[in-house]
């Protein structure tokens, strides 16, 4: 009797065990979004590239050019949620301005050069770049090379940031550490990503670093560089 409860307790432990390794494992790695969650700003990658037609940088600005024609392109619905997209990501563009970002092309660019630059690199990312951050109409990309992912696996493990909202805290510290100041509301996907993003950057990147990708009020994403 008493060995069948010990092996019944013992059997109740394991499957605890197990579910809290699934429930503290990334849900996603990938740049896909969770489909069984849309969210109002959830947009495909086909609706992104259209719009990308379509939209320029004015007075440092992201504009909408010839919007009637988008929206008869990609139908009301999407078309609204591009216009917010717009208007919010010119809203965290102004925030997080400073003297170091330069407009490059439809974007926005701001880096921090890696240490051990100025070596020649037939890569095709370019590996003189410690973290650089893209300002899109759509977010926030940031790519963070491999010294940088892990650099920040360390910074996040020694200063105790956890996931969600403790992960994202500890990245924008991490980057104003690097001179790179972003705001809270810019990496709120980061704060939306179940499981822990470090750990997932490093099982993303090949080599080349990873880009975080952060849409706002969707999850963040990671796609490798």
């Amino acid at each position: 009797m008493l060995l069948s409860m010990f092996f019944k307790k013992s059997f109740i432990s394991f499957l605890v065990v197990i579910l809290f390794i699934g429930a503290s494992s990334p849900s996603h790695v990938s740049a896909e979004i969770n489909e069984s969650n849309p969210t109002e700003s959830e947009l495909s990658q086909e609706t992104i590239s259209l719009a990308d037609n379509y939209i320029t940088v004015t007075n440092n600005q992201f504009v909408i050019d010839n919007g009637d024609k988008l929206e008869n392109e990609i139908g009301e619905k999407e078309f609204n949620i591009v216009k917010n997209l717009v208007k919010e990501n010119n809203q965290l563009l102004k925030e997080n301005w400073s003297n170091n970002i330069e407009k490059k092309g439809d974007k926005f660019t701001e880096s921090v050069q890696n240490k051990q630059s100025g070596q020649f690199t037939t890569q095709a990312v370019d590996t003189s770049k410690y973290i650089d951050i893209d300002y899109t109409w759509w977010g926030m990309q940031i790519y963070f090379s491999s010294s940088a992912v892990t650099h920040l696996n360390d910074y996040l493990a020694i200063q105790g940031f956890v996931g969600g909202l403790g992960a994202a805290n500890g990245i924008q510290s991490f980057l104003a550490r690097n001179g790179l100041r972003v705001t809270s509301k810019a990496l709120g996907p980061v704060a939306l990503y179940s499981g822990a993003i470090s750990w997932a950057m490093g099982k993303v990147d090949n080599g080349n670093g990873v880009k975080l990708n952060c849409v706002l009020y969707v999850p963040a994403t990671i796609t490798a560089a």
